[in-house]
């Protein structure tokens, strides 16, 4: 029974595993166990080699993950203090607003309660018939129910604005990955990767009369779609190959894209398209 921490569900080594290899932590069963399965699997070899290649072009993949995990820890903490100075500025001038509208209303209304005493005073031995409500009554009460219903919809906001999705997601808009906590999956897996792959290698060289064998590596982002962009070629070029091979990667359906804290992202994926017509 293989090893849940070296292989995946398709018999290939998991990205932990590869890591380990290139960093060269396994232990001796481990090493072993993975050395075996490189000789008999040109996808992973293949892997690991696209891996080594951009180690070479300086890319320091335990450095990118580090500096990745700390931008995201500041982003993250910078968000939730800008989201609790916003949600208690908001709170507190609600508030003020509130007792604004009390201190208003019961100043109205004390002034009323004092002009009807003087008026009963004064008038005392008059009989006293209520006057019809005028205009200035009417708009009151129009006001009223206006400023009843801003209080309304404030504290409607306020409640919006406590819930946790509002303070803890993180933006990763802007970012784009090497590793993720799900990485990137081809339809199918890697045993259809590896098919359609190789069903378009053989098209383009009976298309285009290729005589040439060579390993070309293909760097492209898949999107938070799932699509892929921005194919570039890495490593040593192979004339007349390149092209082809970035023609294939485009012709590439949408995959599974890779997701971080719950989030699709962006992230960048190496692959090595090999030719065999000599």
């Amino acid at each position: 029974m293989s090893d849940s921490r070296l292989f995946n569900e398709f018999g290939c080594l998991t990205g932990e595993a590869i890591e380990s290899y290139i960093a060269k932590t396994l232990g001796e069963k481990d090493l072993k166990d993975v050395l075996s399965h490189l000789e008999n699997c040109d996808f992973c070899a293949n892997a690991i080699d696209g891996i080594k290649l951009s180690e070479s072009s300086e890319l320091n993949i335990s450095e990118i993950k580090n500096e990745i995990k700390d931008k995201t820890r500041q982003k993250t903490s910078a968000a939730k203090q800008s989201n609790r100075i916003f949600i208690l500025s908001t709170f507190a001038a609600s508030i003020l607003f509130i007792l604004g509208l009390f201190y208003i209303f019961n100043l109205k209304s004390d002034s009323q309660n004092a002009e009807n005493i003087t008026d009963e005073e004064n008038n005392s031995n008059i009989v006293y018939f209520p006057p019809s409500p005028g205009k200035e009554d009417v708009q009151m009460q129009q006001d009223k129910k206006v400023n009843n219903l801003s209080v309304a919809k404030s504290e409607i906001n306020l409640k919006k604005l406590f819930t946790l999705d509002n303070m803890n997601k993180p933006d990763f808009s802007n970012q784009i990955f090497t590793f993720t906590e799900e990485m990137p999956e081809f339809p199918g897996g890697v045993v259809a990767l590896d098919k359609t792959i190789n069903k378009e290698i053989e098209y383009a060289e009976n298309t285009y009369n290729i005589h040439s064998c060579g390993k070309v590596f293909v760097e492209f982002l898949i999107n938070e779609k799932g699509e892929i962009t921005d194919p570039v070629i890495v490593g040593k070029k192979k004339k007349g190959l390149d092209q082809v091979a970035i023609e294939i990667v485009k012709k590439l359906p949408r995959w599974i894209p890779g997701k971080q804290s719950g989030q699709a992202v962006k992230v960048s994926y190496t692959l090595p398209i090999k030719f065999s017509k000599c």
